[in-house]
């Protein structure tokens, strides 16, 4: 009996345009619900999605048929639509780019990291806070 399978889970992270504060904290977990929809529309699962003012985490695990450039296109360019048409944000944009980091299944259920993802602190970041791809530096990370 032929099978496949696959355990493919993804850290994502992108941000606001020049990393302007503007996911406002009213309405960010609506966009959370909205980011984590496309995501099932598009036939994966969001596991986790949160972030603070100026970016976004998401943990999706994703199918062996999905193509991470397209799946974080589409969730851009949609998002930002959505935004701009239902929450009246015109100026709205996310920045060109994003990380993304294949997790291993064993942390998923790790109480620290499905924390960080929704909470997403930091203690004491680098003076820039962010490393080259603008990811917070791990040692900067706590669970909160």
């Amino acid at each position: 009996m032929a099978s496949t399978y696959l355990s493919l889970h993804y850290h994502i992270v992108f941000g606001t345009k020049n990393r302007l504060p503007s996911l406002d904290a009213k309405w960010r977990p609506r966009l959370y619900d909205y980011l984590g929809g496309i995501v099932h529309r598009l036939g994966g699962f969001s596991k986790r999605i949160g972030g603070i003012d100026d970016h976004v985490h998401l943990l999706v695990s994703l199918k062996a048929t999905h193509n991470l450039a397209d799946l974080m296109l589409e969730l851009k360019k949609s998002s930002s639509v959505w935004v701009h048409d239902t929450l009246g944000e015109k100026h709205f944009a996310w920045q060109e780019g994003y990380a993304a980091f294949t997790v291993s299944a064993t942390p998923l259920g790790s109480g620290c990291f499905l924390r960080f993802i929704r909470g997403c602190r930091y203690a004491q970041p680098p003076a820039n806070g962010l490393n080259p791809v603008g990811v917070p530096h791990a040692q900067a990370i706590t669970c909160v």
